[in-house]
Parts: C-alpha cells; sequence; structure tokens
C-alpha cells in the first residue's frame, strides 16, 4: 500500500509504563480506492458502505511523516459524501481497499448477508 518504501521508526509510548513501539510509516500509494465501513443497523444487522475515492499525493506537512498518511478525495462533492455516509451510518471504524473493486464489494456483501450500499452522488 506504500507509495515508495515505507520507513520503520520508534515512536514514544506515553500511555503507561511499556516500551516505545517500533511502527510502520509511509504515504499511501495514488489512485483509485474504495473507503469501506461496515456498520451496524437495526435487529443485529449491517450495511458495508463504499465511497468510491481517490488517493492523493502526501502531505507536506513534516509532523506527518511519523505516521501512515494519505489524503483521500470522494468522486463526488465532500459535503454530500460526509451526508450520505452519515444517512446510512457510517462509523468510524473503516478501511481503504486501493483499486477499483466495485463487483468484488458487491459479491462479499451478497455472500455476507449484508445490505450494500455505494455512494456515489444523487442521480
Amino acid at each position: 500500500i506504500a507509495e515508495g518504501k515505507a520507513a520503520l521508526i520508534e515512536k514514544t509510548w506515553t500511555l503507561g509504563p511499556a516500551q516505545n513501539p517500533a511502527i510502520l510509516t509511509c504515504a499511501l500509494r495514488q489512485g483509485p480506492a474504495h473507503f469501506i465501513n461496515l456498520a451496524p443497523g437495526p435487529d443485529d444487522s449491517f450495511a458495508l458502505i463504499d465511497l468510491p475515492v481517490t488517493v492523493r499525493e502526501d502531505t507536506r506537512h513534516e509532523k506527518m511523516r511519523g505516521s501512515i498518511r494519505g489524503w483521500i478525495q470522494p468522486q463526488i462533492p465532500v459535503a454530500q459524501a460526509l451526508e450520505e455516509y452519515s444517512r446510512w451510518g457510517g462509523t468510524h471504524h473503516s478501511a481503504l481497499l486501493l483499486g477499483r473493486h466495485a463487483e468484488g464489494l458487491a459479491a462479499f456483501a451478497d455472500f455476507g448477508g449484508v445490505e450494500f450500499t455505494r455512494i456515489e452522488g444523487k442521480s
């Protein structure tokens, strides 16, 4: 998923007596992707939300170099994307799937018996 070579760095740990962890850092590879979320629904149901996005160039902010980082841009206006994402119950536990895999995501949702929605804008 890295654009270029990832780096292994020591990260300062401040939440207790543990030793500092080693973490991988990198910019995300640019190109098409899916921002996906498995959102809980009523009566123990779930919905798989697919927001097609494009991963953009790396950040120029030096303080971000010590993390996995990436800028994503939806194919529709950001305000509209966020409104639709919220309407479908999207949570903060999400994943980024690089490439274009719309058919595979729909098949995965069907196989798992969950509702599937792709946020592509209003028609």
